[in-house]
C-alpha cells in the first residue's frame, strides 16, 4: 500500500493507492522511457545513413527558418537603462 497526498485537498487528508495500481503506474512509465529511447535510437540510425548531401540540404532549410523566424519576430531591443537595471 502506497500514501500519497491528495492534490485538491488540505495538506492534512491523504489518498491510499493500492500495490497494483502503483504497479501499474510503474510499469507504465517503464514503457514509456523505453519507447522514447527505441525512438531516439532509431532516430540516430537514420542519421547515420544520410549522406552528406542530405545533412547539408537540411542544414539549410534549418538556416532558412531560422532567417524567416528573425525578420518575422524580431528581439526586442531595450531602449535606455530602465528602473530594475539602474542604482538607486
Amino acid at each position: 500500500m502506497v500514501i500519497h497526498p491528495a492534490s485538491n485537498s488540505s495538506a492534512s487528508k491523504t489518498t491510499i493507492m493500492s500495490s497494483t495500481t502503483a504497479k501499474f503506474i510503474g510499469h507504465t512509465v517503464s514503457l514509456r522511457l523505453l519507447y522514447l529511447i527505441l525512438v531516439r535510437l532509431g532516430g540516430w540510425l537514420v542519421l547515420l545513413g544520410r549522406s552528406p548531401v542530405a545533412k547539408d540540404v537540411e542544414l539549410l532549410v534549418l538556416r532558412h527558418e531560422v532567417a524567416i523566424l528573425r525578420r518575422t519576430c524580431p528581439q526586442p531591443r531595450l531602449a535606455g537603462p530602465t528602473a530594475r537595471s539602474s542604482p538607486p
